[in-house]
């Protein structure tokens, strides 16, 4: 089966996704490619996976080739930090900027009907804080597609050989999680203590996160198993005594 028949299980299409959305900046060499794909394929096909034109065949699988091993645009790690650091960098800025614009709603589960009669940008503030699960969510997505799988995905696992979660694991999201709760190793699974936020929503835990001092970011695997083998040469890979909550009213 060629590559260019399944181009959509490519690595490079799935992220081309995020950037059609504004989630990332890809590199235009990778968004000329993909175009240029599609064009060959419309004209070069009679029917999905029957080829009329053996050249344009050629030249769709070698830009398929390019989207499934990113090679030409700098490789996972390259675009790890060149196009995901930047936009979660962005979107933090903007999520403290919403927190602290909602005042006394930024701790709000849901959106609630009184809210509308705040003003204008109390409004806004809220809309962008229960955007999280799709905007937050997105870039942390499309980082794991480069890290080698879909979040909850055991593929996600294939470059991180240290921590036993690989890309899954809360360190890949927050730096220093074991500083800010040390008991991250065992945290959620049956028996251990669960994470401070449990059962809230995606702007609440991130919340939670910032203003308990969690560093996020977004790690190369070589990164990642740097910190992980620091923590368990430390002995911090084990849960621990549990960090009393913060109680910050804003994010800084």
């Amino acid at each position: 089966m060629h590559l260019a028949d399944t181009y959509k299980d490519s690595l490079g299409h799935r992220l081309i996704g995020y950037a059609q959305q504004g989630t990332i900046a890809l590199p235009q060499a990778l968004l000329d490619d993909h175009a240029t794909l599609l064009t060959l394929i419309q004209e070069g096909q009679q029917f999905p996976g029957r080829w009329s034109n053996p050249a344009k065949e050629a030249a769709a699988e070698k830009l398929a080739r390019h989207l499934h091993n990113l090679q030409p645009y700098g490789k996972r790690d390259t675009l790890i930090r060149d196009c995901i650091r930047p936009a979660l960098e962005d979107y933090l800025a903007r999520f403290k900027k919403a927190y602290n614009e909602a005042g006394r709603h930024a701790q709000c589960d849901t959106v609630q009907p009184y809210m509308l009669l705040e003003p204008e940008p109390v409004r806004v503030a809220l809309t962008e804080l229960h955007d999280a699960t799709a905007q937050y969510g997105s870039i942390r997505h499309a980082w794991s597609l480069l890290r080698g799988g879909g979040l909850q995905d055991a593929r996600a696992s294939t470059d991180t050989t240290s921590d036993p979660h690989g890309a899954n694991s809360i360190l890949g999201e927050v730096r220093n999680i074991a500083d800010i709760f040390p008991e991250w190793v065992n945290a959620g699974t049956v028996g251990g203590t669960p994470w401070p936020w449990q059962g809230r929503p995606a702007h609440l835990r991130l919340a939670w996160i910032l203003a308990n001092g969690g560093e996020i970011w977004a790690p190369t695997a070589d990164e990642h198993n740097q910190l992980y083998q620091l923590l368990r040469a430390e002995g911090r890979a084990d849960a621990g005594p549990m960090r009393q909550q913060a109680t910050a009213i804003g994010i800084g």
